[in-house]
């Protein structure tokens, strides 16, 4: 059934646990995905989507790479919240077109490793979760 969608603007799916996702989707205009819940690990793949300008990533409790970000030249908007096992964010600093930026909720970020690069950027906005973010959440418990 994706396959008959080549002409999509914005899709959201989820949860989803198929790794080949990116490969059937196929939209060849998306220019905006939304993944929520699932098992995938890596963003491998999504490069194929070619058109993308926004990602938003939320709960993907298995994801640790995301290293195929940077293949997608347009992407300009990312939304990263509670994905619990990803560690490294490097790959978000390649983002040539990167305008906007929402990270909250994964475990590993660590505002002072990110924060000066990121602030050289000349970002729309950019939104990071405050310094022991985790470690005040966790006193309210």
């Amino acid at each position: 059934m994706l396959r008959d969608l080549s002409r999509l603007h914005s899709l959201s799916i989820g949860p989803n646990r198929d790794p080949e996702i990116f490969e059937a989707v196929g939209a060849k205009a998306l220019a905006v995905l939304n993944l929520a819940g699932g098992a995938i690990d890596s963003l491998a793949g999504i490069e194929r989507l070619r058109s993308l300008s926004a990602v938003g990533l939320r709960s993907l409790d298995k994801l640790k790479d995301i290293s195929a970000l940077p293949k997608l030249p347009k992407l300009k908007d990312v939304m990263i919240t509670w994905c619990g096992k990803l560690s490294a964010f490097d790959p978000l600093l390649r983002l040539a077109a990167l305008k906007y930026l929402d990270i909250f909720g994964c475990k590993s970020f660590r505002l002072d490793k990110y924060q000066a690069a990121l602030a050289g950027r000349n970002l729309r906005k950019l939104s990071l979760p405050p310094e022991n973010w985790l470690r005040r959440a966790s006193r309210r418990r």
